[in-house]
């Protein structure tokens, strides 16, 4: 389980759960045509928003290995642009404005 707070300047995000850099097989959806298979994304369309992309994923333990699993991100621009995490765009000084938190939450459960 968990869930990333994404700023940006108003693009859409996607992203995909990784374990050690390859993607995580039952954790994407299907890629069709040229469209990239994602876990999660969201496009706000504003440079002050941000928005939450959640994950929940049920994996089979294969091994006893240690494991590390993070988030890649990509955006539908054309160019270089930056993605922000736990904040928004516009992250001026202003009551508005908020800091958040992300999470990522993996259990064993013993079947």
């Amino acid at each position: 389980m968990g869930s990333v707070v994404v700023g940006s300047n108003g693009l859409a995000v996607s992203s995909i759960l990784q374990d050690a850099g390859s993607n995580l097989s039952g954790a994407v959806g299907t890629s069709v045509s040229s469209r990239k298979a994602s876990t999660s994304g969201d496009d706000t369309g504003s440079t002050e928003g941000v928005f939450t992309l959640s994950y929940n994923v049920v994996l089979a333990a294969g091994d006893t290995s240690a494991h590390n699993f993070h988030y890649a991100f990509w955006h539908n621009s054309g160019s270089t642009q930056t993605i922000y995490l736990n904040r928004s765009n516009d992250d001026s000084d202003h009551v508005k404005r908020g800091r958040y938190i992300s999470n990522i939450t993996v259990m064993e459960i013993e079947a």
